[in-house]
């Protein structure tokens, strides 16, 4: 897995499955088969932290969090 980032953007091609808890399982499974050379566009992925910090700024509850159902 990879360290803890306080990059709030990562590549699509730098995203391996180890990375599902910062970038969500989809997109880490992604970036998996693009590397192993599948028809997979580029992108890019938000990190939780990066969507943790848009919400902060608009001041919008956490979905994650109970308090915010």
């Amino acid at each position: 897995m990879r360290e803890p980032t306080e990059r709030t953007l990562l590549f699509l091609s730098d995203v391996t499955r180890a990375d599902s808890s910062l970038v969500g399982s989809k997109a880490a499974t992604l970036g998996e088969l693009r590397q192993q050379g599948f028809s997979v566009p580029g992108g890019v992925c938000v990190t939780t932290l990066g969507f943790r910090s848009f919400l902060a700024t608009l001041q919008l509850p956490d979905p994650a969090e109970p308090s915010a159902l």
